[in-house]
């Protein structure tokens, strides 16, 4: 590509806004400009993605911002670094935006208020790091989950504060409670997912998250069978029966000693 120079003319102008479907693949792939006679990166500045943005096969991408208002997917082995990652909820009628995160994404700050978020591409289990000081989920997290050791996984370098909230798609029904540690953070955690869902039969599951210093678990456990609650009940009922007698029998017993 030969873009040109940029609007003051000390540099080359550089890609700022996508809105088609762009693909890097491999270690070696490059979108560049002709500058000066020099290959320079088309990408390096700040980018709005309203399109689609992938890296695929070990791919590295390094820019300056980079808002993403439509699909960005960054794969096994590749490296998206900017200064920024930044993405919000779109207004009423507009597609949300999407990142389908693995590999490592740096940045100076990473906040992922809106839209949906996941590890890995899409409706793959998948395990991205994050190097960050300053990371923050207010999005939509989708929680793949294919088995009792194969799941999404999300690693933090720095702090994290979470709202949003959490959606666990799992490919089969569990053989019966679990635990999956699914987000670590080394700088700790703040705050908490504002719901917890999942494709599960909620008839004969519970979910929810359980937060650490710096971990968050997503525990499932099973509802107790109509049998079992209707023995439970049967037994507080006689504890709370034996609870009156003995309220009652203790005065008498007083007054027979007193006489």
């Amino acid at each position: 590509m030969n873009l040109g120079d940029s609007e003051n003319g000390l540099g080359p102008a550089r890609i700022a806004t996508n809105r088609s479907s762009i693909v890097l693949e491999g270690p070696r792939a490059r979108l560049v400009t002709l500058w000066r006679g020099l290959e320079l990166d088309a990408l390096g500045g700040d980018l709005w993605n309203e399109g689609s943005l992938t890296l695929l096969g070990g791919a590295v991408l390094q820019t300056q911002k980079v808002a993403n208002a439509g699909r960005l997917e960054v794969g096994a082995g590749s490296v998206l670094r900017s200064a920024g990652l930044y993405q919000w909820d779109e207004p009423a009628g507009r597609p949300q935006p999407s990142a389908w995160l693995s590999g490592t994404v740096e940045g100076a700050e990473i906040w992922l208020q809106g839209g949906r978020v996941s590890a890995g591409a899409e409706d793959e289990v998948g395990s991205v790091h994050l190097v960050s000081p300053s990371a923050s989920f207010g999005a939509a997290l989708l929680l793949d989950i294919a088995g009792a050791d194969a799941h999404d996984r999300i690693h933090v370098s720095g702090p994290l504060g979470l709202s949003g909230s959490l959606y666990a798609d799992f490919d089969a029904a569990p053989e019966g409670p679990g635990t999956w540690r699914f987000l670590t953070a080394e700088g700790g955690i703040g705050g908490s997912f504002a719901s917890v869902s999942s494709n599960l039969d909620p008839g004969q599951y519970r979910v929810a998250a359980r937060y650490g210093d710096n971990f968050v678990d997503l525990v499932v456990s099973a509802v107790p069978e109509p049998g079992s609650w209707a023995l439970a009940l049967a037994g507080l009922g006689l504890l709370g029966m034996r609870e009156l007698r003995r309220r009652a029998v203790s005065p008498l017993r007083e007054a027979i000693h007193e006489a």
